[in-house]
């Protein structure tokens, strides 16, 4: 178990993590007056480096805290090492409102490529459905063009993202993006123009009650007669080798 301690310490010791997943800290004004007038309530959370305290959670706090003149701050300090201390600094910061869906989408990409999580494990982990971990990863995913896209045109709601995320190629990513963004479209009508264009799966029945077996195939994709005959014919003489276990 972690050794936790409770302190004030001097602003002077301490220092910003090195593993934040946000460059930027946002506006500090309205923390800042809710600071001066109430102090800071909830502790920073930090860890001995050296001479000096590193920042693990809480370096919104601190810098605000600098703004209205606080010497001291209260701080929860954790004797943990590297690994320890960014995983914590990223499921701590995947909860703070202030975070864009691409952070956020960021660190659960980066807590599943560091420590290995499942998308089932993680999920348990920040307290969140499996679905939203793995919708998240998808928007994580995104070609570094399309999210750049995605902040210029203003789109930062999470549905819209994941629409966009989910279409087969880039083409087609940024097709829909602009289209959202020019015509300023609903969650609905985004919906359908995504699922627009799409194939619809097709399947073929085939049942011999004299036989006594049915068959059944499902089409991912348009095929025309011929493409599924090959196919079928392709398939029988698998079966013919063996290759194919019945």
């Amino acid at each position: 178990m972690n050794t936790k301690t409770l302190k004030d310490i001097s602003v002077d010791q301490i220092v910003p993590g090195r593993n934040q997943p946000r460059d930027i800290l946002g506006d500090l004004t309205e923390l800042a007056e809710s600071i001066r007038e109430k102090g800071i309530i909830e502790p920073i959370i930090v860890r001995r480096v050296e001479d000096k305290y590193e920042i693990i959670s809480g370096e919104r706090r601190y810098r605000a805290a600098l703004m209205v003149g606080l010497t001291h701050v209260p701080c929860i300090e954790l004797d943990i090492d590297d690994r320890e201390a960014m995983e914590i600094a990223l499921i701590e910061n995947i909860h703070r409102k202030d975070l864009t869906t691409f952070e956020i989408a960021e660190a659960y990409r980066a807590l599943v490529a560091i420590y290995g999580y499942t998308h089932e494990e993680l999920a348990k982990r920040v307290g969140k459905a499996r679905s939203t971990v793995t919708e998240m990863i998808e928007i994580a995913n995104m070609p570094p063009r399309i999210k750049n896209l995605c902040m210029e045109l203003g789109i930062t709601a999470y549905s819209m993202l994941l629409l966009i995320a989910k279409q087969k190629d880039e083409t087609r990513m940024e097709e829909l993006a602009r289209k959202i963004a020019a015509e300023k479209l609903s969650r609905e009508d985004a919906r359908r123009l995504a699922r627009k264009g799409k194939p619809k799966s097709r399947v073929l029945k085939f049942t011999s009650e004299k036989e006594g077996f049915s068959l059944r195939i499902n089409l991912k994709k348009e095929m025309d007669r011929e493409k599924i005959i090959q196919i079928l014919e392709e398939i029988i003489e698998k079966i013919k080798r063996g290759d194919l276990s019945l």
